[in-house]
């Protein structure tokens, strides 16, 4: 009897061991950023570019070396979402000005934290503080159409008109890792009626 008893206690401990051990597990791997993919990268260069299209002619430079369709996700799975600073997306037309053996219909400029250079970083920053007008104080309002500013976000959230210039003259060159400024009109019905403007999007070492 008493070796019964003895079983089930054990038992009973093994239970709560396993139960603790998988939950251990579930909570580690939901604490892993999200892995980047290709559908991760094309889903948002249609999502945000109004006109963009991407088929197997698609070329993919990803911190400066070309990856096609095929190879792009082998590639990409070094790295988390979070790690990707830029993204760029040039069309059929922009592509025609270079020089490629093979036609192609369009490229996405993908670059990594840590690959742009410090100098290239302080240089952005000067530019888009450039950009953006001190507003009036007595300024309320989340956008302003008439400023012809881009939609600014920093660090994944939207930093609003009233707010973009003490933002970009807060912020240090040596706190940032990425400067995405994207110069042609984005998607209105993402980002407002200001994605007209363009977008500047910014990582800091705070993410």
């Amino acid at each position: 009897m008493l070796r019964i008893l003895s079983l089930v206690v054990n038992l009973k401990k093994m239970k709560r061991t396993i139960l603790t051990i998988s939950l251990l597990i579930i909570g580690l791997l939901s604490s892993f950023g999200q892995p980047l993919n290709k559908d991760y990268i094309d889903n948002w260069i249609l999502r945000t570019y109004s006109n963009s299209s991407i088929d197997e002619k698609v070329i993919y430079l990803l911190n400066g070396i070309p990856f096609s369709s095929d190879t792009l996700n082998l590639a990409l799975s070094k790295f988390e979402q979070t790690e990707l600073t830029t993204i760029m997306y040039l069309d059929h037309e922009e592509v025609l000005k270079l020089n490629f053996c093979n036609p192609i219909t369009g490229m996405i400029l993908l670059i990594t934290k840590g690959k742009q250079s410090k100098k290239s970083i302080a240089n952005d920053l000067v530019r888009v503080r450039k950009i953006y007008k001190k507003p009036n104080l007595k300024t309320t309002s989340d956008i302003d159409i008439e400023k012809k500013e881009p939609v600014l976000i920093v660090d994944g959230k939207q930093v609003f008109f009233r707010d973009n210039y003490n933002t970009l003259h807060k912020l240090k060159a040596n706190e940032i890792i990425g400067i995405n400024y994207i110069e042609k009109p984005v998607s209105v019905g993402l980002y407002g009626a200001n994605g007209k403007n363009g977008l500047i999007i910014i990582t800091t070492k705070k993410t």
